[in-house]
């Protein structure tokens, strides 16, 4: 019992120590366990905290504010930094993949036309040779894959204001079309037949074969 006074004193409802000296034991006891009967009534009674004890609660939580958005959001701007570094990774990585297939299919182009050389398709003859209607129909043919081979390689690797390794990989098509459109017989072929072709395609064809201006 003397326990329960001991914490009944330090309480805020303890009686004035004058007030206390006049009390008898017997109304001390009496008090205490009245005390202690109303905190066991409401165990979540917690005492009020000190001003100061606000005031640093208060700072804690200003803190929280104004450190802890920042660094979500630069943790959110990281987090979408990576996703996008990785989908251009994947990008480049897509269009390294067009490029080797298309200059495979160029390459066994090439191949074809070197197995070829009576049809004469790349326009290099010392005479142009007299072609009988197959060959003159097989020279078509090998002239429409190869206009089909440039337009696909326009439509995928293609588009304005290119950069970097995306640049160089579309500067060395545009530097096979500029020497296929050189050859006369592949060049007249190439124009009277671009009505079907993506009309991008087309009018870059077209400007290709314009004569450039004198420097």
């Amino acid at each position: 019992m003397r326990g329960s006074v001991s914490i009944f004193e330090s309480s805020a409802f303890s009686p004035h120590p004058a007030l206390r000296a006049t009390l008898s034991q017997r109304e001390r006891d009496k008090l205490a366990i009245g005390r202690d009967s109303a905190f066991s009534a409401n165990p979540r009674y917690t005492p009020p905290m000190s001003d100061d004890a606000l005031r640093f609660w208060e700072y804690a939580s200003y803190l929280v504010t104004v450190l802890g958005l920042p660094m979500a959001v630069f943790a959110i701007w990281r987090e979408m930094r990576a996703e996008r570094m990785n989908e251009l990774k994947e990008i480049e990585q897509r269009e390294d993949e067009i490029y080797v297939e298309l200059s495979q299919q160029y390459t066994a182009f090439l191949e074809a036309v070197l197995n070829h050389p009576e049809l004469d398709l790349m326009g290099e003859a010392a005479e142009k040779p007299q072609l009988s209607a197959h060959q003159t129909q097989q020279k078509r043919i090998y002239f429409e894959m190869l206009i089909a081979l440039f337009e696909r390689a326009y439509i995928l690797l293609y588009e304005p204001g290119l950069k970097g390794d995306a640049a160089r990989r579309w500067q060395s098509w545009a530097d096979y079309m500029d020497w296929w459109l050189k050859n006369p017989d592949f060049c007249a072929y190439a124009l009277d037949n671009l009505a079907g072709e993506d009309p991008a395609f087309a009018a870059f064809v077209k400007e290709r074969t314009l004569p450039k201006p004198a420097p």
